[in-house]
């Protein structure tokens, strides 16, 4: 009994995967099928146009978010003040531990490897107004790039600000201090101060420097 259910066994899965191939094989045949029928047809362009750009669109539609923000020379700054260069901005504090030196290293490799021309602006947005005063800002954006600026404001400027990207973050006790909790993407703007692209943690030097260039040719 036991051999015979055991072949049984055997022959069962032996028809079984008879089966699934047939039907992998009617799937690739149809697949096929309609794939030459598209390209027949000419909607290649239309099904699947391909984008110029690395990183992730932003999704929906363009906008131009706003904010009111101060440098680590107590400047006062807008979006506004970059008008004609791609934005590049990525918000952190001097104390993150991991995401906020990786991501300005990535960001200055990618600047480093495009000409000097390239009108480009990287902005780091601190959400630690209580730690990160101006002098501390200044000296932690500048050991990436000198070219770096590192902006922060009031609580509520900064609310204000991270929520025209969408960006949450929280203050979140741990002993006797905190850490702040944040969104770690960074956001491109174009250079008429459209938000246009996203890049993450994961995103490589090569693609963000590929889509400034991009940004930057635009009329």
């Amino acid at each position: 009994m036991k051999a015979n259910t055991y072949w049984d066994n055997f022959h069962r899965k032996g028809i079984a995967l008879a089966i699934v191939r047939i039907v992998a094989g009617i799937r690739g045949l149809v697949w096929t099928l309609v794939t030459a029928m598209v390209m027949s047809l000419g909607w290649v362009g239309t099904v699947a146009a391909a984008s110029p750009f690395e990183l992730t669109d932003w999704p929906g539609p363009a906008v131009n978010p706003s904010f009111a923000l101060t440098d680590s020379l107590g400047h006062p700054h807008t979006l506004n003040d970059y008008q004609g260069k791609v934005v590049v901005i990525f918000f952190g504090y001097t104390r993150c531990p991991g995401p906020c030196p990786s991501e300005l290293l990535t960001l200055a490799l990618a600047i480093k490897s495009l000409p000097r021309s390239t009108p480009v602006q990287v902005l780091f947005i601190s959400l630690d107004p209580e730690h990160d005063s101006a002098d501390k800002l200044l000296s932690y954006t500048r050991h990436f790039h000198s070219s770096f600026i590192g902006l922060t404001g009031t609580s509520q400027q900064l609310d204000q600000a991270a929520g025209e990207f969408g960006v949450t973050y929280a203050r979140v006790p741990a002993g006797s201090d905190y850490v702040i909790s944040h969104d770690t993407n960074t956001y491109l703007l174009d250079k008429t101060g459209r938000l246009r692209l996203v890049a993450t943690l994961e995103s490589k030097p090569r693609q963000i420097a590929h889509d400034i260039a991009l940004l930057a040719r635009e009329n």
